[in-house]
């Protein structure tokens, strides 16, 4: 496990000021650490001055810095941070919780979120006592004299300079305990701080210094602060200064903030509405200097017209309106009582005076320090109204009840017709019937109205059809109460039972009888005197019986009178007893039960069951020795010993296991098998189908006559047909090969299915001037039809240069011996010419002999065919010579093998080479003189080209091929493949060449280690990857036979048991496992001693684990995936489902020498 640190430096997101103006917070993108800087690494400027932080503190992601003077509503801020060691980490700096420094920060705009201003907010009026507001504004000091009011508003009035003024605000606290500042004022003066009283001169004096005190403050803390002060004389002068030089007081403050709508509810008597703000509200002071302070709630402030209330949707006047100041609310005083359950709503429109008293003004809902609150429109109010408005209201009601219904049977539930057990104020109700209840027939509950038939009373339609309750609904307390009339209407229910008509007796009889004939399973249909439902409802042989909707009584399996199984009223003597029951709609019922005797009936004959394969009606069997069977049983106990003759059986299609069966009266009904078994006739004479019989003798109570048949259906393999085997040499394209100089070809013929009589095959398409018959006509019967008849075929010289000619044979059955004539099988023969018009052909110096005795007088060498495609060996008769084929270069972008094809001998090796690579292939044949080798091409995993575009040319003393591929984008340079090909006295590597000689297609990836004249064998085999997948080399030991190649018995045919058979036989060889993946080699040396000699073959395994290898899986989607590029050299391709599949076969390629 490996532990990842956090190196990562917290990063600043922003900052801003408090409400207050007194700190200023910094936020980051991470939780900090409890240490931080010093206070000397902030610096915040105000307005652009310095205001020094006195204090730091951190909280989660935040850095709190508190300032020396507050910041005021609209001054510009900025912060900035320096990082006390830059470079490197340490405890005092802003930090992260795992110790990584925040980097330093210049000079940032910080958010003003103050709502304060600095000084007090100002209310002139023009009497002394506080009457007609001239305007508000914002003091920074309070510092008045005999020019302060004409300065703002000229004259005032007539009477001189008579005015009053009002000052709200906060102001700092200096020391902690008492503070004491001064006033100097001229006429009157009275002042509050924190809510107390701190001076009050109410009477006019002289100009005079006085004390204003305060007691209980903490230093540096703000407090509210009210100055009342008005001037009566010509003179007027007000001065707040500090006691200790008299300067003026500057450390004041104003809270722009409104106070905030919260909510509204009703009184419980519902005559108000109350709405509560979030802050102390401003009320009106006293009216003169003669009262006290006024500290109670005020009867004045917003005009009530500035209120609208609604009830229900109408408008509510509001009278009059009071402000407590001390519990945030104000109360309005409705015309109307609200009462329970009325939607109510309230509305207020802050009353502005007009711009020049700015928005704030005396006759609007405010906060203590002047500011207005704003308009609301439409706000939903509590209801809090207990005032009752509605009466009990219940609804008659009319039901219909069954006169059955059983005691304690709910009939109806009364409610308020406001939808529960409550009025529509929601009080309780109660209920009680109070007329009509006849025999307390009907009971109530009391809580909630639900009316039920009384317990152990019952209804009687016959008595009273209906009945009608009078019930009231009274209110918990009394005071209102309804009533309303329950009509209940009883219906008249059926109580007679059915009346059942029997097989026997009259309607409503409760016993009845019938008799029937065994094997039969109806009884009778029994009726009733209306609709009923009918059931079985005992007896003793209830369970042999059903009955249907229609009261069809029927038993469930015939009975057998030889066989009884009756309980009745005597067991086994054939009378069977059950009881019926019919139910009518009401639920009456009525039973009967029925006596059924059962009498017997001659029913002797044979049952033949089919018990194996059918088609459609017949058993099935085949020519090929299929079977079939059936059963027989007799249908009636014999007294004697019966036999069963099987007879119609036609010997030619069908035999039986037996013809012969033999029941007794103990076994008579235990089926017999027969088996038939199909007889194969050669004969194409399609399906036959016989129809056997089985027939009783005249013995044991059977008369000789009973019988039962079944068809049998032998299924015919035959079909008529001709087959041709070719017997002779082939070319690599299946051609027969016969030659001008004489060279014959042979293949044979068989009939493919017998005749009935003689069969005469015809061969036709002969080109008499290329190619002669032994026969044209072959003669085939019953005795000979399989038996091999062989045509050969001779070559004819015409002495013309015209080319390998090929020509179709057709053999024709004729229309006899139940052929149709249209029967046909064909072979192709291909003539080799041995005409050159190439008069003087190039014809290189044989290399040196090695031996001193003289050569060959025309030794032999390669010429080109005419064609130009192909090299054939010419010099004398018994010469030979060994032939190489190097690869020297690829250049395409196709993988390229050729396939090397003898005139003589077919397909006889690959050569080839990777596309683009370095891995090139080589090959070593042996050729006979007159023997022509040609090629077919298969670029990459299309499909084989049998006429490549290939140029042949002789280049000191060998020759030269080179190929121009299959690739769509041919530039025609016949560059794409080059190979050498050459001639030698003797086989260059023996060993090689022998291990290879089971190579013969593209595909074989065989090694042939079975005739090796060795006691031991050293392979060296060098495998490379070039794959992002893991590939695997592994070989397997085949059975020895390489024609038909199979592993422990099981062929290469059968693909899927084969492929299961190299699992579990794979060979690594030496021991060493072969796995390669990428860019990767690996050499392995493999010993294998005389015992270990054999036909092996390559297996490639994939990641996937799916087996590459010949014989098995060797092919995909028609793509071949392993390729022979030369003599034991092979490509594979693996994933070819992938879509960067390229098939270039260098994946895995692989080569295996002799040591």
């Amino acid at each position: 496990m490996s532990l990842e640190l956090d190196s990562t430096a917290p990063t600043f997101q922003s900052a801003a000021t408090s409400t207050d103006g007194s700190t200023v917070t910094l936020t980051y993108n991470e939780a900090l650490s409890s240490t931080t800087a010093a206070t000397t690494d902030f610096a915040v400027t105000t307005a652009g001055s310095t205001n020094t932080v006195t204090a730091v503190s951190t909280s989660g992601s935040n850095v709190e810095l508190t300032l020396t003077t507050p910041v005021f509503k609209d001054q510009s801020v900025t912060v900035a941070y320096t990082d006390p060691n830059t470079g490197s980490n340490d405890a005092n700096a802003v930090q992260d919780s795992a110790g990584n420094d925040a980097a330093s920060l210049s000079a940032t705009t910080v958010t003003n979120n103050s709502t304060y201003v600095q000084g007090l907010q100002v209310e002139l009026f023009e009497g002394i006592n506080f009457d007609g507001l001239i305007q508000r504004q914002y003091d920074e000091i309070i510092n008045l004299d005999d020019t302060y009011i004409t300065d703002v508003i000229g004259n005032v009035s007539d009477n001189g300079e008579t005015w009053s003024m009002r000052a709200y605000g906060e102001i700092q606290a200096f020391a902690t305990g008492t503070n004491t500042w001064e006033t100097r004022s001229d006429d009157r003066i009275r002042i509050w701080i924190n809510g107390e009283a701190a001076q009050n001169w109410s009477t006019d004096h002289m100009s005079l210094w006085g004390d204003v005190t305060a007691n209980n403050l903490v230093a540096g803390q703000w407090y509210s602060i009210k100055i009342e002060f008005a001037e009566n004389t010509q003179v007027s002068r007000l001065k707040l200064a500090h006691k200790s030089d008299r300067s003026y007081v500057d450390e004041l403050r104003f809270n722009t903030k409104a106070p905030i709508y919260q909510s509204a509810a009703t009184s419980a008597d519902g005559t108000k509405v109350v709405l509560t703000y979030d802050e102390a509200l401003s009320y009106e002071e006293a009216s003169d200097w003669v009262d006290a302070p006024n500290t109670a709630t005020s009867s004045t402030t917003a005009a009530p017209s500035s209120f609208v209330v609604t009830t229900d949707g109408s408008e509510n006047t509001v009278t009059a309106v009071a402000v407590n100041g001390e519990t945030a609310a104000v109360e309005l005083t409705l015309t109307n009582v609200i009462k329970y359950g009325q939607t109510v709503t309230v509305s207020y429109t802050d009353p502005n005076l007009g711009s020049s008293l700015g928005n704030n003004d005396f006759n609007a809902i405010q906060g203590i320090q002047g500011n207005d609150a704003a308009s609301i429109a439409n706000k939903a109010v509590t209801n809090n109204s207990n005032i009752d408005e509605f009466d009990p209201s219940v609804n008659d009601v009319t039901i219909t009840v069954a006169e059955n219904i059983a005691a304690g049977t709910s009939i109806t539930d009364l409610s308020d017709t406001s939808g529960g057990d409550t009025d529509a104020d929601g009080s309780a109700l109660t209920y009680a019937i109070t007329a009509g209840n006849t025999s307390s027939l009907f009971a109530i509950d009391t809580a909630t109205g639900e009316i039920t038939l009384a317990s152990g009373k019952a209804l009687d339609y016959e008595t009273a059809s209906s009945h009608s309750l009078t019930v009231s609904a009274t209110e918990a307390d009394g005071s209102g109460s309804d009533t309303a009339t329950v009509t209940v209407n009883v219906t008249d229910v059926d109580e007679n039972s059915p009346l059942i008509t029997g097989p026997s007796g009259s309607a409503g009889d409760t016993t009845s009888s019938k008799s029937i004939a065994e094997n039969t399973t109806a009884v009778s249909q029994l009726t009733a005197n209306e609709t009923v439902t009918w059931s079985l409802n005992g007896g003793a042989d209830e369970a042999k019986f059903q009955i249907d909707s229609n009261g069809n009584l029927s038993f469930q399996a015939a009975p057998d009178f030889e066989n009884p199984n009756d309980i009745g009223d005597t067991a086994n003597n054939n009378t069977y007893v059950v009881t019926v029951r019919a139910t009518d709609t009401a639920g009456n019922t009525a039973d009967q039960t029925v006596t059924t005797t059962v009498t017997d009936v001659d029913d002797s004959g044979i049952t033949i069951a089919k018990t194996g394969t059918t088609r459609g009606t017949d058993l099935l069997t085949t020519e090929a020795g299929g079977s079939s069977t059936f059963t027989v049983v007799v249908d009636n106990k014999p007294t004697e010993d019966v036999t069963v003759s099987i007879t119609g059986n036609d010997a030619t299609e069908n035999s039986l296991s037996t013809d012969t069966l033999i029941f007794s009266n103990t076994n008579w009904n235990t089926p017999q098998t027969v088996t038939v078994t199909g007889v194969n006739d050669d004969v194409d004479d399609g399906d036959i189908t016989t129809t056997l019989i089985a027939t009783a003798n005249n013995a044991g109570g059977y008369a000789g006559t009973e019988t039962s048949t079944v068809r049998v259906k032998n299924t015919d393999d035959d079909t008529n047909g001709i087959t041709i085997a070719k017997t002779g040499t082939t070319d690599g394209s299946g051609n027969l090969l016969t030659t001008e100089a004489g060279g014959s070809s042979s293949y044979t013929v068989v009939l493919d299915a017998e005749p009935v009589s003689d069969v005469t095959v015809t061969t036709t398409g002969n080109d008499p001037t290329e190619n002669s018959l032994s026969t044209d006509s072959l003669t085939f019967n019953s005795t000979n039809w399989n038996k091999a008849q062989t045509v050969t075929i001779t070559g004819l010289d015409d002495n013309i240069d015209d080319g390998d000619i090929t020509t179709t044979l057709t053999t024709t059955a004729s229309n006899t011996g139940n052929y149709a004539g249209t029967e046909t099988s064909t072979v192709t023969v291909k003539n080799i010419d041995n005409d050159n018009s190439d008069p003087s052909p190039v014809v290189p110096t044989p290399s040196p002999t090695p031996s001193p005795s003289p050569g060959p007088a025309n030794p032999p060498n390669l010429i080109a065919t005419i064609d130009g495609n192909g090299l054939t060996i010419s010099g004398d008769e018994s010469t030979g010579t060994w032939v190489s084929l190097q690869t020297n270069y690829s250049n395409a972008d196709l993988q390229n093998s050729l396939q090397i094809i003898s005139s003589k001998r077919g397909q006889i090796g690959s050569i080839g080479a990777i596309s683009k690579g370095n891995i090139l292939g080589k090959t070593e044949i042996y050729l006979e003189k007159g023997e022509t080798l040609s090629f077919a091409q298969q670029s990459s995993n299309n499909s084989i080209v049998n006429t490549p575009n290939i140029k042949l040319a002789e280049q000191n003393g060998s020759w030269q091929l080179v190929l121009e591929d299959s690739n769509s984008n041919t530039d025609n340079d016949f560059n794409d493949l080059g190979i050498t090909i050459s001639t030698h006295n003797e086989c260059q590597s023996p060993g090689d060449y022998q291990i290879a000689q089971q190579q013969k297609q593209i595909t074989d990836g065989l090694f042939d280690l079975s005739n090796i004249n060795r006691d031991s064998l050293e392979l060296q085999i060098t495998v490379n990857s070039s794959s992002d997948f893991s590939n695997r080399l592994a070989f397997v030991r085949l059975d020895d036979n390489a024609n038909s190649l199979s592993l422990n018995g099981i062929s290469a045919s059968d693909a899927t048991a084969f492929k299961d058979a190299i699992t579990g036989a794979l060979i690594d060889p030496a021991s060493q496992r072969v796995e390669l993946q990428g860019e990767s080699s690996q050499t392995i040396t493999w010993n294998l001693n005389e015992a270990e000699f054999g036909l092996y073959a390559a297996v490639v395994i994939t990641e996937e684990n799916e087996i590459i290898t010949i014989g098995s899986s060797g092919y995909q989607n028609g793509s071949p995936l392993l390729k022979s590029i030369g003599q034991n050299h092979f490509g594979f391709e693996d994933n070819p489902n992938s879509s960067d599949v390229d098939f270039d076969y260098n994946d895995l390629t692989f080569q295996v020498n002799v040591l």
